[in-house]
């Protein structure tokens, strides 16, 4: 978000915030392309008065970014000609300040989820263009063919799996070559890096919520558990999940059962688990902290 006004900003930090959104503003005079480059962005909202010239190089500099943000305008007075002039220098929108929060919010939930949906359908793109199989492991080395021979003994099994390693190795690479060989191959591979989330979200993205489980639920949702039915759900850097999550997960283990926030109904699910981690667990443990 970058705007001259204060009290705007603020009004639509909340509302982003109700979106279950990582908000930043900036100063309203600051070079956008570095402040991007700092904290990339899936939407740019910038008050049309620190937007300078030239305004079609300007959006397309920031639509070019590997994120492809997508460019809100705000203006507090009404041009059609104006208007006119952004869309075509390939603003997504232009919205006028005087609408009442409600709307705002309409439209700007709008984006978010579309947004969404692009990044999702990308990173799929990404997926599907780069097939994996155990083979890409095999190796003249004897270190990596005495792991692989211990890998294929657990591709069949549907037992729950810990990849450890350090960063870079290619630990999910591995989960899918597992995943793409068993007898799940056919259904959905969900990768969760729990890192990635604030502990306050991470719930409900796993797990899933309904409607009115909390302020911006306004509609429910199904977790990444639920969209792995059938297939694997990949818990990428599982020890940085918080304690109170870790217990939760147990159940979910123990019971093959998951829970929305705000619902009452356990809801069973087929699922296996992969996890992996860079840390040493034991040490975790040793801790108190795992």
């Amino acid at each position: 978000i970058i705007v001259e006004n204060a009290p705007l900003e603020q009004r639509l930090v909340r509302l982003f915030e109700s979106l279950d959104s990582a908000v930043a503003t900036a100063p309203p005079r600051a070079i956008l392309s570095d402040r991007l480059k700092a904290f990339p962005a899936d939407l740019v909202v910038v008050e049309r008065t620190t937007l300078p010239e030239p305004i079609d190089e300007n959006l397309q500099s920031i639509r070019s970014l590997p994120e492809q943000p997508e460019v809100i305008i705000l203006c507090d007075r009404e041009d059609a000609h104006e208007r006119a002039r952004l869309l075509i220098a390939g603003c997504a929108a232009v919205l006028n300040v005087e609408l009442p929060d409600s709307t705002l919010s309409e439209a700007m939930d709008c984006f978010v989820t579309r947004q969404r949906a692009a990044r999702i359908e990308r990173l799929q793109h990404k997926v599907d263009a780069g097939p994996v199989a155990l083979s890409d492991f095999e190796s003249t080395s004897a270190t990596m063919k005495s792991f692989l021979r211990i890998v294929r003994r657990v591709v069949e099994p549907d037992s729950s799996l810990l990849i450890q390693g350090e960063t870079g190795v290619g630990k999910e690479r591995l989960a899918r070559a597992i995943h793409a060989a068993s007898p799940r191959a056919s259904n959905p591979f969900i990768p969760v890096i729990l890192s990635a989330f604030p502990e306050t979200l991470l719930e409900g993205e796993l797990f899933g919520y309904e409607k009115g489980a909390f302020t911006g639920a306004i509609n429910s949702r199904r977790g990444c558990f639920e969209l792995a039915h059938g297939g694997t759900i990949f818990l990428d850097e599982i020890g940085e999940l918080p304690r109170h999550l870790q217990v939760k997960l147990l159940r979910v283990l123990q019971e093959r059962t998951i829970q929305r926030l705000g619902s009452e109904e356990p809801q069973p699910i087929n699922v296996r688990v992969m996890a992996a981690t860079n840390r040493d667990l034991l040490d975790e443990i040793e801790s108190n902290r795992f």
